[in-house]
């Protein structure tokens, strides 16, 4: 297995049925905006949508290797090291990292979801055999 991998995950590539919701999200926000506030209320839903959807819209890139964990995403690029986390979590989309060694409610302001992609079984044993 190799000590490093490189993917991009773009959630509204993956699956219709969640575009579909996002899609009549944002056409219902846009009019409750328009008919309590008219042309401003239709512009400051659009900027709340492109604020809370933007991640689901565009594609991030993460990169896992010796040094950690790599999250490009538009004009963001962070690296997290491994001494910053202290457990995962895996589920069915990605990896909750955690710098709690216990469950806290903190763990998903403080921790990073690193999303699968179409590498799924890879990017857990990457970061099971990293973690340790």
């Amino acid at each position: 297995m190799e000590n490093k991998l490189t993917w991009v995950s773009h959630p509204v590539k993956e699956s219709i049925k969640k575009n579909i919701i996002a899609l009549l999200g944002i056409i219902i926000i846009l009019v409750g905006g328009f008919i309590w506030l008219y042309i401003p209320g239709v512009l400051m839903g659009f900027v709340i949508i492109l604020l809370t959807l933007l991640p689901y819209f565009m594609p991030t890139k993460y990169s896992i290797d010796e040094h950690g964990i790599r999250v490009q995403y538009m004009f963001q690029n962070k690296l997290y090291e491994w001494k910053h986390f202290r457990s995962f979590y895996i589920d069915e989309n990605g990896v909750l990292m955690s710098p709690f060694s216990s469950p806290s409610r903190l763990e998903n302001f403080r921790g990073i979801y690193v999303r699968y992609g179409d590498k799924k079984k890879e990017i857990i044993e990457l970061i099971k055999s990293y973690m340790g």
